[in-house]
């Protein structure tokens, strides 16, 4: 089998492609933890200011935009529910058909 090596031994994919000191824990540098933790009010007040900051964002619709809206969706319904009680009434004759 022959070894096909990169002419750049520091590009990837020489074998093998990750540095030798990958996976040396000793190299890792560890963070300190933050001694003072926000306590459980803090939290809820943080997440509701966000959040207030977050709505202020959102793009409401226009009135004329929820009406077309509505009336699209309760057209279609009307549609679908005519269509599904003509094909009920058909099946339901079909299955009193080969039953009688």
């Amino acid at each position: 089998m022959v070894e096909h090596r990169t002419p750049n031994p520091r590009v990837g994919g020489s074998n093998p492609s990750w540095p030798a000191n990958f996976f040396d824990m000793s190299t890792k540098k560890t963070k300190k933890k933050n001694t003072t933790e926000k306590s459980v009010f803090e939290k809820f007040r943080d997440f509701f200011e966000e959040s207030k900051i977050e709505m202020k964002k959102v793009a409401y619709p226009t009135q004329k935009q929820t009406i077309a809206t509505c009336t699209s969706v309760l057209i279609l319904v009307l549609i679908v529910s005519i269509y599904l009680g003509v094909v009920d009434i058909i099946l339901s004759k079909i299955v009193q058909a080969i039953l009688s």
